[in-house]
């Protein structure tokens, strides 16, 4: 100590550099910062997860924009702990202070980026991302239909038809039965309807009480009686599917991305004092109601060992299905789809329509 009165050297910055990895800074000293060079290297990873994870210039998929910044951030500890130890600076302030300064710069370049394609193409709408993240890659099973979809491409395939009766418990031919193919398709690329499925509700309920849909063809829900519902999806396999708030005022829009099965809607907000419905996700487009004869039938149907059913809206214990084989340019009269008491839930070609 100098007994002069005057201060004591300070160290360089070269012999702060040599200082040993996991020691402390000198009192007074700032903790030591990764190099530029390092520092730019560890931001322009995470700024390259961001952009290219779900490539941000193809999607604007709600979903896909939040999986790209949750997966951007993922690194930062890592980094910094690696380079810091390479440097020789690893510190335990070192490495908080420096974990802090990339996260706040990369949130500061991605907030720049996202917001500028935002004002140029509009932002992503919204979109129900269920009860957690989707994993990247995984798909959440539904697709937002404002942007749109990247249906998936169909062979050509050697076609038939398929045609017959539907039968209720007595015999006697049934009208309004809904007929599809629930077997047989599995794995196929085939194209949707894009009709939409227009459902509404009310005090009495969702309406129609049952219906069938394809995974790419669009579904529209509408509140008719200016109250505020919901619609909630869920099966006891699938689990949830879909909460969406329901309005008078707009439409609320959904697309399937794949199959889901038989699935029970119900309205959350007035549960127990509405009828609930139930809505059957296929992988395809090969389904139809019975005439009032109780006749159906389904053309361009791929030609294949193939599963045929009947489901009804009065009585959802009751479930009809044939086994037949179709040839290619065969018109194939079925067997009297005759219904009986069910116990599983009717299968839906999980792998059908991609």
């Amino acid at each position: 100590m100098p007994t002069d009165g005057t201060s004591p050297p300070r160290p360089s910055q070269h012999a702060r550099a040599e200082q040993p990895s996991g020691q402390a800074p000198a009192a007074g000293e700032p903790p030591p910062r990764l190099s530029t060079g390092a520092f730019l290297a560890a931001l322009s990873l995470t700024l390259l997860l961001f952009a290219t994870l779900n490539p941000i210039w193809e999607s604007a998929d709600v979903v896909a924009w939040t999986e790209n910044v949750w997966w951007s951030y993922v690194p930062i500890p890592l980094l910094v702990a690696a380079l810091l130890l390479r440097e020789a600076k690893l510190t335990r302030s070192s490495f908080a202070l420096e974990c802090l300064r990339l996260t706040f710069a990369k949130f500061a370049l991605t907030f720049l980026v996202a917001n500028t394609i935002w004002a140029v193409r509009g932002p992503p709408s919204v979109a129900d991302l269920g009860q957690q993240l989707p994993r990247p890659g995984s798909g959440a099973g539904l697709h937002d239909p404002t942007t749109p979809p990247a249906r998936p491409r169909h062979a050509p395939l050697e076609t038939g038809g398929l045609s017959g009766v539907v039968r209720d418990l007595a015999g006697s031919p049934l009208a309004g039965a809904w007929v599809y193919v629930s077997h047989g398709l599995e794995g196929l690329k085939l194209p949707a309807p894009e009709q939409p499925l227009r459902m509404r509700i009310d005090g009495g309920g969702f309406s129609p009480s049952l219906a069938l849909i394809s995974a790419w063809q669009p579904l529209e829900l509408r509140s008719a009686d200016g109250e505020l519902h919901t619609a909630v999806l869920a099966g006891p396999e699938q689990g949830f599917v879909l909460n969406r708030p329901v309005l008078q005022e707009s439409t609320t829009k959904v697309m399937f991305r794949r199959a889901q099965g038989l699935l029970e809607l119900s309205c959350s907000v007035h549960a127990g004092q509405e009828p609930g419905a139930r809505l059957l996700v296929l992988g395809h487009g090969f389904f139809t109601r019975s005439d009032a004869e109780g006749r159906f039938s389904l053309s361009g149907v791929p030609a294949r060992r193939l599963g045929v059913s009947a489901l009804t809206a009065e009585d959802a214990t009751l479930a009809a299905t044939v086994h037949v084989t179709l040839a290619a340019g065969q018109e194939l009269e079925l067997p009297a789809l005759a219904l009986t008491p069910r116990t599983p839930s009717p299968p839906a070609d999980d792998d059908a329509g991609g």
